[in-house]
């Protein structure tokens, strides 16, 4: 116990006079005092005048509004402070790290001697130096005034709550009940909530008058004391008061409430937009049709910096805002508006912007639809009115109607399969508001050879029927399928021409080589360093402590004495840094292409650091992907699910961890490691005997490991998984123990899997197709087979008949997570139907689906970083990736992304857009379905796809 301290002086009336009276109601301690921080801040994020934390608008500015003076709310009572302006100090802050001086570390606040069984403190934490739940965040010391005191130390996430919140109904308890939720204008913008708790602290010493209360922070946490009540009254002997009076998810908040906080923003990051670059004013000029031009500017014409600004945007959608001028051409000499105006608006960027946050920048597109049809020949200046002075405010194109390009024309911006005998390109456009652009007036069109510069094929534009709307345009359709090995334009007179693109050739060695090491680029412990790569980086995720945490994470503070792992090997799963044994999957498709063509692939070839060791790379990043899975194999056989490393671990979203980070295994996780294996061991012994021999046997034990652990109801995809690594096993080893298991385990629904993976039926009957080992049932594997035809079959007539723009799936199913990109998520089953057939309607449509992903689709985009004319230019993909900080920049090549989906996202201009033209280019969270990736539904398909392609055109030149 601590004597009196000498700043509390006792007035020997007051003690008397409080000592001797028995209070019935509470007594509010005046906190006005010792208060330091306002509600408000100035609204000027780091500036150092905040009143709150100096962010901002993200202050305690709140709807509902905090409530000022007395008040009782879920059983509890206090009174606090009247901001004023919301200006006036109204609670007290304690620094949260030693870094924030301007904040005290201790604070005195006078008590006028009262006695009370309890302390109940209104407060939560701003959060702060990244101390763990349960660490002492501040201690509070209550002075008596016999010159005795008492400590109460505060826990961090148990009496002291961070002020942002995800539930209304948070609650520790007496240790921290809610009392108030509320919303501003940063916390509606993660879905989330600000929060007051009450804490109860029971007195040890209810006979005694206290004198004062000092409050302290442990610079681990940054305690926020609103109000302070003693109390004779345990509010939490009745629950019916605890959840009586607010206990309910707040109301959001009404129009225009936040106006104010909004507006003092704007203009803030407006500035710090420009100053990081982001601002530039008019961004392009493209030809639509002969008299529809489309113009592209950011927010130097709205100047909103974040999000959208509908009033503004409508605003400037108006004929005078454009005026079209030539020099050359008489009848805009004098500068002439549109009759019509159209605008796409959309999301381009997201980010931090300076000091701001989490900041949407939204770009514009007007359709300027003119009078009278362009000149070929001519060029024009588009000026738009109302773009911020001090930026670019027009663009000028020089219009030649057979040499302009224009992204209407579709192709396959890369490379169109040249063993494909069904090659096509389309013409389109959907112009927002000004609907489906009507290209009936063409006709014809001709293809250009860029290396002679001679028309090589001509065609007639043909009507392609899109019989659900999805695409939103009057799709024309050009016939390319007679084109040789090369490179070529489409030119269509009266419009324009095509980018370039290829047929076989060094565009599909570089489809294979690009999407190959986006394995090697997703390498976790591992330093990416030239001449391998541009993207360079150091070694990440090496050291891992007994807890899952990562030594590299400074915020994690280890306990004493805790041990460290070190764990090299798996790859980054997306925008994340997760490793697990579903990966493989990726790889086992890989490894199907690999056996189908091994004379092909070579050492060198994808210029990875292993080259040079004569085995072609293909294979080296297998063993890549392979080993640390054989590494942190049991004794007993289990292969780990996985191991943690932050962002999606660390919130445990997948599975519970153990010590150092694994996960614990499953069945699946080891039969899917079995089977991987196993044909990776078949495959790599013609290369490293022994190395196979230590995988094979590897592979053995985890599947006998799977095979003798309890069945789980719950788990629908075991028997499918156990037959895939039977049937790798069995191919592998010639043991009949496994031709046996698969035999009597493959019966009806014996495929059967989870509906979110059904896709790779294909692959997990495919060891047992190829197996010649003796014993081998021919009969079942005819079955097995027709069993993969007929389901090509299904997706064949989808390629003909389902879109307008021919690929093989079908968006009438739903589309989402990267099965609406076309790529290897459809074609993966056609490959393997041509490799049992030799069908070419097969190789046809695993090819649509290839150049659907490259550019044969209504956006007119790739949706494979670095390639192609239009490629993602905001993918969500790790930041080391970008060239330039802050994901700005160009990025690596060759990482798949999801692509299109279904869902139609808030904020769009207009809302409702067609259903294939729904694809979010952010790459800074928001928009994972659309523009995030994984090893598994993405990485690995589009490997696998353009893998088998290429090694279809090599194998057909070699004799």
């Amino acid at each position: 116990m601590k004597r009196l301290r000498p700043g509390f002086k006792i007035s020997l009336a007051v003690l008397t006079l409080f000592a001797q009276a028995a209070r019935s109601k509470p007594f509010f301690v005046d906190l006005s005092k010792a208060a330091n921080v306002s509600r408000e801040d100035d609204g000027v994020a780091g500036n150092r005048q905040g009143g709150w934390t100096d962010e901002g608008i993200n202050d305690m500015y709140l709807y509902p509004p905090i409530p000022v003076g007395e008040v009782t709310r879920n059983g509890y009572s206090f009174s606090m402070l009247d901001p004023g302006d919301g200006s006036k100090p109204v609670a007290i802050m304690l620094r949260p790290g030693a870094e924030q001086a301007d904040k005290p570390k201790s604070v005195d606040v006078e008590v006028p001697q009262v006695r009370g069984n309890y302390l109940v403190f209104i407060q939560h934490a701003i959060g702060g130096s990244g101390a763990r739940d349960g660490d002492v965040a501040a201690r509070y010391t209550v002075h008596y005034a016999d010159g005795q005191s008492v400590e109460i130390p505060m826990l961090k996430g148990v009496h002291l709550r961070d002020w942002w919140c995800r539930q209304w109904w948070d609650n520790s308890g007496s240790d921290s009940w809610p009392v108030y939720m509320g919303r501003n204008v940063y916390t509606m913008k993660w879905h989330s909530l600000i929060g007051l708790w009450a804490t109860q602290w029971k007195n040890t010493r209810p006979d005694v008058p206290i004198a004062g209360i000092t409050f302290s922070s442990e610079d681990r946490g940054g305690p926020v004391i609103w109000a302070v009540t003693i109390d004779d009254d345990d509010s939490h002997a009745d629950e019916s008061r605890l959840k009586g009076t607010t206990w309910s998810n707040p109301p959001g908040a009404p129009d225009g409430y936040f106006d104010r906080k909004y507006a003092a923003e704007r203009g803030a990051i407006y500035d710090a937009a420009v100053a990081d670059g982001h601002i530039e004013g008019v961004r392009s000029i493209e030809i639509i049709r002969n008299d529809i031009l489309a113009i592209t500017v950011d927010p130097a014409l709205t100047r909103t910096a974040s999000g959208s600004n509908p009033a503004v945007e409508q605003a400037a959608q108006t004929p005078k805002t454009f005026t079209v001028t030539s020099p050359d051409d008489p009848a805009f000499s004098a500068g002439v508006n549109p009759v019509k105006v159209g605008r796409n608006s959309f999301e381009c960027w997201n980010g931090d912007i300076g000091r701001y946050q989490q900041n949407c920048i939204y770009w514009h597109t007007f359709y300027l639809q003119m009078k009278t049809p362009l000149k070929s020949g001519a060029h024009y200046e588009v000026k738009v009115a109302g773009v911020d002075p001090s930026m670019r405010s027009s663009m000028s194109v020089a219009y030649t109607d057979a040499a302009t390009p224009t992204r209407v024309i579709k192709v396959n911006q890369v490379a169109y399969a040249s063993r494909a005998a069904r090659r096509y390109a389309y013409l389109g456009w959907w112009a927002a508001d000004l609907g489906a652009v009507d290209y009936s007036g063409l006709s014809g069109f001709e293809v250009v050879d860029e290396a002679t510069g001679n028309v090589v094929l001509e065609g007639i534009l043909q009507d392609r029927e899109d019989k659900k709307g999805n695409s939103g345009e009057k799709v024309r359709e050009m016939d390319l399928s007679d084109l040789k090995t090369g490179r070529y334009h489409i030119r269509v007179p009266g419009l324009g021409r095509s980018a370039s693109f290829g047929v076989g050739g060094k565009g599909m060695r570089d489809l294979y080589f690009n999407t190959q090491r986006a394995f090697y680029h997703q390498r976790c412990g591992f330093a990416l360093e030239e001449p391998f790569t541009e993207f360079v980086k150091p070694a990440c995720h090496l050291e891992v402590y007994e807890s899952g945490r990562m030594v590299e994470d400074k915020s994690y503070k280890p306990l004493p004495g805790e041990q460290i792992h070190t764990y090299i090997g798996g790859y980054h799963d997306a925008a994340d840094f997760d490793c697990f044994t579903y990966h493989l999957r990726a790889t086992a498709q890989n490894l199907d292409a690999y056996d189908m063509a091994p004379r092909v692939f070579k050492d060198g070839d994808l210029n990875i650091p292993e080259r040079g060791n004569g085995i072609p790379d293909l294979l080296d990043e297998a063993e890549w992907a392979l080993r640390f899975w054989r590494e942190q194999q049991a004794a007993d056989g289990a292969v780990p699910k996985g191991r943690c490393n932050g962002q999606d671990s660390r919130r445990q979203n997948h599975v519970q961890w153990g010590p150092f980070g694994i996960f614990k295994p499953d069945p699946t996780s080891n039969l899917e490691y079995a089977a991987t294996a196993a044909s990776f061991a078949r495959l790599y012994s013609k290369c490293d005997k022994a190395l196979a021999s230590v995988y094979l046997t590897s592979a053995v034990k985890a599947f006998d490991w799977a095979v003798a652990q309890p069945q789980d109801p719950k788990d629908e995809s075991r028997n499918a998984f156990m037959l895939w690594a039977a049937g790798a096993l069995f191919r592998a080893t010639g043991e009949s123990r496994f031709n046996t298991l698969f035999i009597e385990n493959q019966g009806k629904n014996g495929f059967r899997t989870h509906w979110s993976i059904a896709g790779l039926g294909p692959m997990l009957r495919w060891p047992y197709i190829r197996c010649e080992q003796p014993g081998t049932d021919k009969a079942l594997v005819e079955k097995l087979k027709q069993d993969v035809i007929t389901s090509a079959n299904w997706q064949v007539e989808k390629s003909i008949d389902a879109e307008a723009y021919r690929w093989g799936g079908d968006s009438s199913r739903g589309m989402g997570w990267g099965n609406a990109n076309g790529g290897g998520r459809y074609a993966d089953v056609q490959l393997r139907a041509w490799w049992l057939t030799g069908e070419q309607k097969y190789l046809d449509t695993a090819c649509l689906n290839a150049d659907f992903q490259l550019g044969c689709n209504p956006l007119s985009k790739t949706f494979i970083t670095g390639m192609g004319a239009r490629p993602p230019l905001h993918p969500q993909i790790s930041g080391f990736l970008y060239e330039k900080p802050n994901k700005r920049g160009g990025t690596v090549a060759g990482i798949t992304i999801y692509g299109l989906t279904d869902r139609d996202p808030r904020g769009w201009y207009p809302s409702e857009r067609p259903r294939l033209r729904r694809w979010r280019d952010l790459g800074n969270g928001g928009a994972e379905i659309s523009s995030e990736f994984t090893i598994t539904e993405t990485l690995g398909a589009s490997a696998f796809l353009y893998a088998a392609l290429y090694s279809a055109e090599q194998e057909s030149r070699q004799p």
